[in-house]
């Protein structure tokens, strides 16, 4: 406070005093006129500690004070030092200091008020750094409805200037204040304190601290830091905890850690809900608590979740359920493939350990091995051996289970058929079709049956050896049931045949969609199989299917070929004819002698006819790359040298 201050009072204490103080000062007055007069007077500057205490001393001597002169230039002083409450509050409580009274003064109203209300509570305390180096620091407005909580600090004697500014700067004093003395209690040193600064939600960070400390006290200090970190998640991470804490084994330093990951907490509400559904189930959270918490960062719990919900409505043992969990924490998105195939299991009563390991065994194909164990079950044919089988080819499991089921009806099931039918999986469900069609129709009757050399035939071992389990000898049934020629002769002879399968296929299609397919006609394919397409047009069978035929109403891909391969057959033929494809050379000696010194055992085409053949050759070689594989390559050689041979023919 300056000194100047004294004087300008007192002058206008002078200029508004009363008549009756014109004579004589008020006492207070008069004592502060002599203390201007005899010891500051003349001297310029700031007053001293202990001027400013007898200053304060000689003010706060007025016992009454109304509006009066005196005790408005008294209390204006008295302002310029902190004010008459807070001081009058250090002369109460007997720390009227030089230190206190400058302390004080570097405040004004509440603030100062509150600072002589805290050097109160500090009174006979002494802290590790003095308050004033750090008064500057403490948050003084409404302060005095923190000191409470410092005064239980300082009455179990853990009150330093870190404890106090921890709790006079908090939103929630009273938290922050049972927080400290809970960590004291458990060892937790002062420095280690300061990052309770951090925690915006004092209130359930003390919550969450208590209850670890009921637990296991030794989790507390790991995982401080990270708790105070947490901002407006330390919601979540507290209802998380709680939840947790009625199986006291959950509550590990891993489990911990992991639930303080963003996004477990972000997913608070579906762990919930996997608490609350592992609990009802009677399935071990010990064990799965872990791996659900890495799903969520991993971003995996929401399908993991769809499986949990749909597992709970079926009742497993304990061991199923657990071997389940554990494939679908490994494959998350086969989520729907595992369920299924457990819900398969559980409806026909086959949720057994030998048929669980089995369909887990490939995840995403699980659905459909349990679906053909379903299949092998209903015709009692579920033996280890053919499930087995099953889980070789998973993703064709229900087809081989189909055609398993097929031979089964025709009692041409054997150890041989069942390695035939393994060797193809993928042509599985063409087969089953195959053979039920056959026999719908009658053809695994004894008088039915093929006959090769007088005997009988076993005839879906013979189809399956041949390779004529697919898609085009299916189409070629159905050509040859609705022109009424399936007969066990016609069958004999796709058999002896069946090099040329897919060319008899679509020649009988060529036939089919003009109406053409007779037996006389049919029989006439197999006068040169490699050609039954070209046969088939000669016998005014048709590439395109008719305009009504609402059976067949896409070209045959054997005919396309056809058309294909023939197409660019004479499309080479043509560049020969021209040698636009490939110039004549005539080699002169030279030539010749040089040619023979670099490759002595490669033989020279000289003739302009043999270079021509070369040409050919490789012409056609390229004619029948124009297919896409639908014929067999003897067919497709047949087409190109047809075609190649009647253009040059013109």
């Amino acid at each position: 406070m300056k000194i100047l201050k004294i004087k300008e009072y007192l002058e206008s204490y002078d200029l508004n005093k009363g008549y009756g103080r014109v004579f004589k000062d008020e006492p207070h007055i008069a004592e502060l006129r002599r203390f201007y007069e005899d010891e500051v007077e003349g001297v310029s500057g700031e007053l001293t500690p202990r001027e400013q205490l007898k200053l304060v001393k000689i003010c706060l001597g007025k016992n009454t004070w109304n509006e009066s002169a005196s005790s408005n230039a008294l209390d204006g002083l008295l302002k310029e030092l902190g004010g008459i409450n807070a001081l009058k509050k250090l002369q109460e409580n007997k720390q009227l200091s030089a230190d206190n009274v400058v302390l004080v003064g570097q405040f004004k109203g509440a603030a100062a008020e509150n600072l002589a209300l805290l050097i109160g509570t500090l009174k006979g305390y002494t802290l590790d750094v003095p308050l004033a180096n750090f008064v500057q620091n403490v948050h003084l407005p409404n302060l005095h409805e923190k000191l409470k909580d410092i005064a239980s600090l300082k009455a179990e004697k853990i009150l330093s200037k870190q404890t106090l500014l921890l709790v006079a700067n908090s939103a929630s004093p009273c938290a922050m204040a049972s927080s400290i003395l809970l960590l004291r209690q458990h060892d937790v040193s002062v420095e280690e304190l300061g990052c309770l600064v951090s925690s915006c939600l004092m209130s359930s960070t003390y919550s969450i601290l208590s209850l670890l400390a009921s637990i296991n006290p030794e989790l507390i200090k790991a995982n401080l830091p990270a708790i105070c970190k947490l901002g407006q998640e330390t919601l979540d991470f507290r209802v998380l905890l709680g939840e947790l804490s009625s199986t006291k084994e959950l509550i590990t330093q891993s489990n911990i850690e992991a639930c303080l990951n963003p996004k477990v907490l972000q997913a608070t509400d579906w762990i919930r809900d996997m608490l609350s559904t592992f609990t009802e189930a009677k399935w071990s959270l010990i064990d799965n608590l872990p791996r659900l918490l890495e799903s969520v960062v991993k971003q995996e719990h929401l399908k993991i979740g769809l499986a949990v919900e749909a597992l709970k409505k079926i009742k497993l043992k304990p061991e199923h359920a657990q071997l389940i969990l554990d494939t679908l924490y490994k494959s998350p998105q086969h989520h729907n493939s595992l369920t299924d195939a457990v819900i398969t299991l559980s409806q026909m009563d086959a949720l057994t350990d030998e048929n669980l390991a089995i369909v887990i065994r490939t995840p995403q194909y699980a659905d459909k091995v349990a679906e053909g164990i379903r299949i092998l079950k209903k015709i009692s044919m579920d033996d280890s051996e053919n499930k087995t089988c099953l889980s070789k080819v998973p993703e064709y499991a229900v087809s081989v289970a189909s055609l398993f089921k097929q031979l089964v009806k025709v009692k041409q099931f054997s150890r041989k058929t069942q390695e035939l039918a393994l060797k193809q999986p993928e042509n599985a469900e063409v087969a089953a079709k195959i053979i039920r069609f056959l026999r719908l129709e009658n053809m695994f009757l004894a008088k039915n049956l093929p006959s090769f050399e007088g005997g009988k035939i076993n005839l879906c071992e013979e189809l399956l050896t041949r390779n004529l389990m697919i898609l085009e000898f299916s189409d070629l049934l159905s050509d040859m049931e609705s022109a009424e020629i399936l007969t066990a002769p016609n069958l004999g002879k796709l058999i002896q045949n069946s090099k040329f399968i897919r060319s008899i296929a679509s020649a009988c299609c060529c036939l089919n969609n003009n109406s053409r397919l007779s037996q006389e006609n049919f029989d006439a394919l197999f006068d040169d199989p490699r050609r039954a397409i070209e046969i088939a047009l000669a016998l005014q069978g048709s590439a395109k299917p008719a305009p009504d035929n609402t059976v067949q109403d896409t070209l045959d891909k054997g005919i396309e070929d056809y058309l294909r391969i023939r197409r660019a057959a004479i499309l080479m033929a043509q560049g020969q004819r021209k040698d636009s494809l490939f110039k004549p050379v005539n080699i002169n000696e030279k030539q010749l002698e040089r040619y023979n010194e670099l490759f002595k055992n490669r033989p020279i085409i000289n003739s302009l006819e043999l270079q021509k053949d070369e040409h050919k050759e490789l012409l056609l070689k390229i004619a029948k790359m124009c297919g896409n594989g639908h014929l067999e390559p003897e067919a497709e050689q047949a087409i190109a040298s047809d075609a190649f041979i009647e253009f040059k023919a013109r």
